[in-house]
Formats: C-alpha cells, sequence, structure tokens
C-alpha cells in the first residue's frame, strides 16, 4: 500500500518514519513477546500484545514460501497490520485470525516492490524432497514440482507437475528455497533456462526449457 507523497504535507512527513525489518528465522521466536498493530480488532489504530505460540507453519504459494507465526491474540476474522518484536522491529504481516506472514521471507519482494521492480512469477510450487524418501525410491536432489498454476510461463512453456527442477540459469537447485531466491533474482521479460529432471520408464530424462517470467498480479 502506497500514498502518493504529492498528496502529503510536509507537516506530515515531518512524522513519518521508516519501520525496521527485523528477523522472523531466529529459532528462538517461540515463545517471546509481540505487539500486533494495525485493523486487528476490526477498526483502524488498534494495539494487541501476546507471545508467538508456533512459527513451524508455511504458507506456499506459486514461486515463494513463507513462514506463518502463530500467536495467542485474539483479533478479528479480517485482521490486517503488522506484527513488531519487543525492540519495535516488523517480524510480521497480519494475515488472519491470530498469525502473522514472517517478514524475512518478504524482504526480496518489499525491496523490489520499494524500487519499483516488478516481482518475477513463473507459476511453480516447489518443495523439498526429504532425503530418506529421496534414498528410499532413488529420487535426484532438487525442488520437486507439486503443482503449477494454470497457463503459467510454466505451464505454457511444458514443465509438469511432478518434474525436479535442478537448475535455473547458471543456479545449482537443491532445495525449494535455492529455486524461490533463483525465481526473485529473475528480470521480467528476459528468458530464463529452467534444467529439469523428469521420470521416464526406467529412469530420469535431463531437459531445458526457456521460460520468461510475468509480473506477479
Amino acid at each position: 500500500i502506497a500514498v502518493d507523497l504529492k498528496y502529503l504535507r510536509d507537516t506530515t512527513l515531518d512524522y513519518v518514519s521508516v519501520a525496521t525489518l527485523g528477523s522472523s528465522v531466529n529459532n528462538g521466536l517461540a515463545g517471546s513477546l509481540v505487539i500486533a498493530v494495525g485493523n486487528i480488532q476490526g477498526y483502524n489504530d488498534s494495539v494487541c500484545y501476546g507471545m508467538i505460540t508456533s512459527v513451524g507453519n508455511v504458507v506456499t504459494l506459486a514461486d515463494n514460501q513463507y513462514k506463518m507465526l502463530t500467536t495467542d491474540i485474539y483479533a478479528s476474522q479480517s485482521a490486517s497490520g503488522i506484527l513488531l518484536n519487543t525492540q519495535g522491529q516488523v517480524i510480521g504481516d497480519t494475515k488472519n485470525l491470530l498469525s502473522a506472514i514472517g517478514v524475512s521471507e518478504l524482504k526480496g519482494m518489499i525491496t523490489k516492490l520499494s524500487n519499483a521492480e516488478d516481482v518475477p512469477y513463473i507459476g511453480i510450487y516447489a518443495q523439498d524432497i526429504a532425503s530418506n524418501v529421496r534414498t528410499q525410491q532413488g529420487l535426484p536432489q532438487g525442488a520437486y514440482v507439486s503443482d503449477i498454476d494454470m497457463d503459467s510461463p510454466a505451464m505454457i512453456n511444458g514443465i509438469q507437475k511432478g518434474d525436479i527442477i535442478v537448475q535455473v540459469g547458471s543456479t545449482q537447485i537443491h532445495s525449494a528455497t535455492d529455486y524461490m531466491n533463483a525465481v526473485r533474482g529473475c528480470t521480467i521479460e528476459h528468458d530464463v533456462e529452467i534444467t529439469i529432471l523428469r521420470a521416464s520408464k526406467d529412469d530420469y530424462e535431463q531437459m531445458m526449457f526457456t521460460v520468461q517470467p510475468k509480473a506477479r498480479n
């Protein structure tokens, strides 16, 4: 959400300060005190206090995966706002009742949007392959394509559910995080080569696809 500076008076800007982004990847977050600010109770400018009760859940979207911070704060079903630690740093963006999206995974997107850059979109839902599953089933290491958005650049160019991504451009892919980081580094409307392994009758066949990322809506 942005407000054009031409609509703000200098007297208003004097009261505006930049929020400091903290970290949502700290292993000690569970049990820590937090402050929720925004439209928490269904009306503007509300403030609530509580603690983080869980950091183990994730929200998976196309080309992205976000940590979900759960708190014991009672909030409206339509709550929105930010979650702060006791140092006043933003650690989450409230999404719904009692939870927030971790800010660490959002920093790359925030940087691009702050610089008026488009966020690249390919349309792949990627997940890690557990080491025991990889060993038992003889799967190669990479990011497993669990789903693909309809009519996305990935689907249009031939990438399929079940493929295993092993390289994006010049970046070797060993995990879903590797894939997501590689996509964040892509440029809109500039082709990128994605190398995958696809199961064949007796083995895996390596295939390469040229994909042109779109701007995320």
